[in-house]
């Protein structure tokens, strides 16, 4: 009984560990040319882009939703402006999930991207 209501407070109060906005860096965790930043929210995701977003005041390239679920997480596109980190590559749009403090990497195969997270909390 106390399991299950441990459960029931981890998966219904336990906050999103990806919640918070995350800039791509290279593997060397310094900056890139032209990269997506991705804002993680309860659910939905805002791929932005100064190079790319059609709106230099608000450079969104891609909006949608994502689940996560252990240490995967699947985005489900709703709008795309231009490709993202998301789009390119393979049409597969699952990653795994690797966190470590301020850095994010999210896996598809051989391809790992990089992130790091622009807020200050932590």
């Amino acid at each position: 009984m106390k399991l299950i209501i441990s459960l029931f407070f981890i998966f219904f109060f336990s906050p999103n560990l990806l919640a918070d906005t995350w800039l791509q860096v290279g593997e060397d965790g310094y900056m890139i040319e032209c990269p997506d930043a991705i804002e993680l929210e309860e659910s939905r995701y805002t791929i932005f882009n100064d190079c790319y977003g059609v709106d230099p005041r608000n450079p969104v390239v891609e909006i949608g939703s994502y689940k996560l679920l252990e240490n995967q997480v699947s985005f489900f596109e709703e709008y795309s402006g231009h490709e993202s980190f998301i789009s390119i590559g393979s049409g597969i749009r699952k990653f795994k999930v690797q966190r470590n403090g301020k850095s994010l990497l999210l896996i598809r195969g051989e391809e790992v991207v990089h992130f790091k997270k622009l807020s200050e909390s932590e």
